[in-house]
């Protein structure tokens, strides 16, 4: 819903760019310290590395539609709340085209969470995730588009039971071409998952999923349980040492090609259709 009015809520400190430098002549203005609340449309930057010790709230909330968060590959940090920390790097709840992008987000419980069924049209790309405690991503709502991050060593929260890189529960969404590397549970039979895509009438493509170590429990390289519809294409699961789980997760409304699986005790569970030209072994 667009906004009538200019403002800014100042839990955030963040300064106009009217004399910005040639590469930030984009930016509706700078964000400069944190916790950030950004209520103003438009194009947000970093022109530093932020960090912050909070262990609840966010680190940014977007409070309107219409935002992106461009960081222009600086650091939005938050390991010194340590391992059991609540807080969120980046968050927002039932808004429409949320743009994250370019931004290193480390230490936080969530990396990214957007949340709402209303939430819709999201755009996270090219971007680092490392060393965030449950969740590196997870996106509710509807049309979204994940692309081209990088997500490593993830997990450690305390007392925790699964761990999950990218979970999106909303339809028509594509999830393409990430690069996820190190997944951990500190709770014995906890579950770690590399992709959880359960809204169906999605695309899964061309992502790698390796380093999962699961705490005496199972893996799942990429789920989209009974949702229907969605096409998995082209992924590249891979496991050193033989995990008690699967490789892909999808019921036969939903078609499986071109996967390349080794090192999961199933490869394909739940019947997901043959598209053709899959590959496994343990």
């Amino acid at each position: 819903m667009l906004r009538s009015f200019i403002g800014l809520l100042l839990a955030a400190a963040v300064v106009p760019c009217a004399n910005a430098a040639q590469s930030y002549d984009n930016c509706t203005g700078v964000i400069t310290t944190l916790p950030a609340t950004i209520s103003t449309q438009g194009t947000w930057c970093l022109k530093s590395n932020l960090s912050t010790a909070i262990t609840t709230g966010n680190a940014i909330t977007v409070a309107t539609n219409n935002v992106t968060i461009d960081c222009n590959d600086y650091k939005l940090g938050g390991l010194p709340a340590g391992d059991a920390t609540n807080a969120v790097g980046i968050f927002s709840a039932d808004k429409l085209n949320t743009t994250v992008r370019r931004c290193g987000i480390r230490g936080f419980s969530y990396g990214i969470l957007l949340s709402g069924a209303n939430n819709a049209g999201t755009l996270i790309e090219d971007n680092r995730f490392d060393q965030n405690t449950y969740r590196a991503i997870e996106i509710h709502g509807g049309g979204h588009v994940i692309q081209r991050n990088r997500i490593v060593d993830t997990g450690g929260r305390p007392n925790s039971g699964s761990t999950v890189a990218i979970q999106v529960t909303g339809s028509e969404s594509q999830v393409n071409d990430n690069l996820i590397s190190g997944l951990m549970v500190t709770n014995a039979g906890g579950l770690v998952v590399g992709i959880n895509a359960t809204g169906g009438t999605s695309e899964i493509s061309r992502n790698m999923v390796t380093g999962l170590v699961p705490n005496q429990g199972p893996s799942r390289g990429i789920t989209v349980g009974n949702s229907k519809a969605s096409t998995i294409r082209s992924n590249v699961l891979l496991s050193g040492s033989l995990l008690m789980g699967y490789g892909v997760n999808a019921s036969a409304g939903n078609v499986c090609s071109e996967n390349k699986i080794i090192g999961y005790n199933w490869a394909f569970v739940g019947g997901c259709t043959n598209g053709g030209n899959n590959s496994s072994r343990k």
